[in-house]
């Protein structure tokens, strides 16, 4: 507006030449100063690229998300149901006083809702099934370790290796079992104990199946431009490390705690664009923590609340397309602009020989606009031919 203020009155108030011309020349710069294309460079590709999301059974909760998606260097994974189904099952099982350690387990784990404590009472149901579980009293859940509970006026504790520092005297015997965890570890499983004051009662060993899709998505995000990919877990190492083998993943950190995911992802947002795929309700600090939080679609209210993008049909087999139209999407809104302002500035650009005509000026304002509106569409053509099919997975009973 100022431009054309001035175009309009210095000519004609300084050089004395016709006021007719000048306010002509005037007017078609207002027109070519009409932001239209400006403004619509974004919004379009944007809402395109979210359509088609949707679509593929993403939801993406903005287009500042949208963005930040096409933005990424890294993605940190939780282990538990998003690399893996998330329905660990026993596998293992070393019992040194089969009178105490089933029902000790039974009794602990009967009301927890963690999947490993589901995975155990399944395979009590198989093992024991006429067995009948004591009720616990004082139950407290010990952060990292498991569960505490009274039985019959003992204490007990049930949960990962961590609850042999509970057990009292016994060396020897606690020099046994390490050996026998270690072996366990050392083929991938989960540890799963039960101990009292006075010795070891026996442990578990399970394993989480991995999602069939996982290896390939892995690949996938490696071509799409994800050059690091990250598995975050409270698994012991091994465990970790197995999966990790399986899916492709390039680094690894396990036995942590949910302070530590967010402290891990902090650190990695704070050198490159880090995003976040979780499911569980400990994963919600995490989400919000990185610079983009991810859900499975079947994961808990919290974590879906959280998060910027959210896989609907709660698997990873369309993560890498929708990186590839974020990218897609952020490469089109440069064009968009850069098309936009350079149309903009060759047409004012003309004012100076006085070539500008209002024909001139709605062609660069109207077909700068048609433009970038038509580069915006663009992103709904086309199929993503490397998306992977939806992957089936049966229940328990559908299996037997």
């Amino acid at each position: 507006m100022i431009i054309a203020l001035g175009v309009t009155l210095i000519p004609p108030l300084l050089l004395d030449l016709p006021w007719t011309d000048w306010i002509y020349q005037g007017l078609a710069i207002l027109i070519v100063g009409c932001p239209c294309s400006l403004i619509l460079s974004s919004p379009i590709a944007l809402v395109s690229g979210m359509t088609r999301a949707a679509r593929s059974g993403i939801l993406i909760k903005g287009g500042v998300h949208l963005e930040q998606l096409g933005r990424l260097e890294a993605i940190a994974f939780d282990k538990t149901g998003t690399l893996t189904k998330g329905e660990p099952a026993v596998f293992a099982e070393t019992v040194y006083d089969e009178t105490k350690f089933y029902q000790v387990v039974g009794a602990l784990e009967q009301s927890s809702l963690h999947p490993l404590a589901k995975a155990v009472m399944r395979h009590l149901e198989i093992k024991k099934p006429q067995c009948t579980f004591s009720e616990a009293q004082q139950v407290t859940v010990l952060p990292g370790e498991g569960i505490q509970a009274d039985i019959g006026g003992s204490t007990f504790w049930v949960g990962s290796e961590e609850v042999l520092k509970h057990v009292r005297g016994q060396q020897e015997h606690l020099h046994a079992v390490t050996a026998d965890i270690q072996r366990l570890k050392a083929q991938g499983y989960t540890i799963v104990a039960a101990v009292s004051e006075e010795r070891v009662l026996g442990q578990f060993g399970l394993a989480d199946e991995i999602r069939p899709e996982s290896a390939e998505v892995i690949r996938q995000l490696h071509e799409a431009g994800i050059a690091d990919t990250i598995m975050l877990t409270g698994d012991h190492e091994q465990s970790a490390q197995a999966i990790a083998k399986q899916s492709g993943v390039g680094r690894v950190f396990a036995s942590l705690l949910p302070e530590h995911k967010v402290a891990k992802i902090k650190e990695l947002s704070a050198r490159k664009r880090t995003g976040m795929v979780g499911d569980g309700i400990n994963d919600a600090p995490a989400l919000a923590a990185a610079d983009l939080g991810i859900a499975m679609g079947k994961g808990t209210d919290s974590a879906i609340e959280t998060a910027d993008v959210v896989l609907m049909q709660d698997h990873l087999g369309k993560l890498p397309g929708a990186i590839r139209t974020a990218r897609r999407v952020n490469q089109i809104i440069k064009w968009n602009i850069a098309i936009s302002l350079s149309l903009k500035a060759i047409a004012l650009l003309l004012t100076i020989p006085g070539w500008l005509t209002l024909w001139i000026a709605i062609i660069s304002d109207m077909g700068a606009t048609i433009v970038v509106t038509l580069l915006g569409l663009t992103v709904l053509l086309g199929k993503d031919k490397s998306a992977l099919p939806v992957p089936v997975y049966k229940t328990d009973k559908e299996q037997a």
